[in-house]
């Protein structure tokens, strides 16, 4: 069961989180994963919310965290605040966990 590239486990002394970098599209009639291929650098996400006032990134934490099963409060924007290529730093889950929901998401 390998990680797909756009996953990377990351380590501290204190606690083990996954990094995820994300490509949004905002502005879209839904939330949802649009693609998650296994050599791709990221997964892409369209969003449900204009990229203003932080709607755009509330809304992904919100989306992932029920994805995923977990707090929005583990799941932080680590970089690409304005931007729409973005990296989260997600607590309390495998990897191998996150990597099995996004595959059943996208399979339906």
């Amino acid at each position: 069961n390998k990680i797909p590239s756009y996953i990377k486990i990351c380590e501290s002394s204190k606690d083990q989180c996954v990094l995820i970098n994300v490509k949004v599209t905002p502005r879209k009639s839904v939330t949802t994963i649009t693609k998650a291929e296994f050599d791709a650098d990221a997964i892409y996400i369209d969003i449900a919310a204009q990229p203003k006032d932080g709607k755009a990134n509330a809304e992904l934490c919100r989306f992932l965290g029920k994805l995923l099963r977990i707090s929005r409060s583990n799941i932080q924007l680590v970089s690409g605040e304005s931007s729409t290529t973005k990296l989260l730093r997600v607590q309390d889950k495998a990897a191998t966990e996150i990597v099995e929901t996004i595959r059943n998401e996208l399979t339906g």
